[in-house]
């Protein structure tokens, strides 16, 4: 019983196994858009592709014009037909690539072959060479991170000097609204006088002299008595 079990789970796996060989298999369509037909370059075509076990070549033409067949190199260098290990011709004939190695591939009506170069040879990879496609890192949802504060901008001066860091213009005090200030009277500073230069013998800075003085003109100044005792005649002796 219990190896009846094992070997189910054998089974399994390796079921497992082949369906995710297939799962990651790639579909070739030989020829892209021209298909499976006569002049057509099957070397350039294939050249730059790599095939691996699992993937899928799938051969598009018009049914009974042209077919699918599997040969050896001899066949493929020669275009023999037989011998070979398969033919197909539904005119969309999909081969699985089962196993690794040179597979060889050409048409055989006529001498499509020979004359117009139908025919195809690849190299199929083991599955243990797969290397699939690194995935794409998710796309994180977070709100970006604000930038870093940067100070002020150097820039150059229009003509010559170094660079200047602008200056913030200083914040305005707002103004209460009343009556305009008194501005403060400020006297004017002190200065000498000017001197001029006389004009005729004159000069203008010196005060005036006073004038003479004479019996016309009061003196300057004499004391005023309060007053006028009239003085007594002298005495004389009567005369005889």
């Amino acid at each position: 019983m219990a190896l009846i079990k094992t070997q189910v789970t054998l089974a399994v796996l390796a079921a497992l196994v082949i369906l995710l060989s297939f799962a990651s298999a790639t579909e070739f369509i030989v020829g892209d858009d021209s298909g499976w037909s006569i002049d057509v370059d099957y070397e350039a075509w294939a050249m730059g592709k790599t095939f691996y076990v699992g993937d899928i070549l799938v051969f598009n033409y018009e049914e009974g014009y042209h077919s699918v067949v599997k040969v050896n190199g001899t066949g493929f260098a020669q275009c023999l037909v037989s011998p070979n290990t398969g033919v197909l011709t539904t005119g969309n004939d999909w081969i699985t690539l089962t196993t690794p190695g040179n597979k060889w591939y050409i048409c055989g009506i006529a001498n499509h072959c020979s004359y117009y170069s139908q025919k195809l040879k690849i190299t199929v990879l083991p599955k243990d060479d797969y290397l699939p496609p690194s995935p794409s890192p998710a796309v994180s949802e977070m709100s970006p991170a604000p930038a870093p504060w940067s100070g002020p901008v150097e820039t150059p001066p229009e003509s010559g000097g170094g660079y200047m860091t602008p200056v913030p213009a200083p914040m305005a005090v707002p103004r209460k609204w009343g009556a305009p200030p008194q501005m403060p009277v400020v006297p004017a500073p002190w200065s000498a006088p000017v001197e001029t230069q006389p004009q005729n013998g004159y000069d203008y800075n010196s005060p005036p002299a006073p004038a003479p003085w004479s019996s016309t003109t009061p003196a300057p100044w004499a004391p005023v008595p309060a007053s006028v005792t009239p003085m007594p005649t002298p005495w004389a002796a009567p005369s005889e």
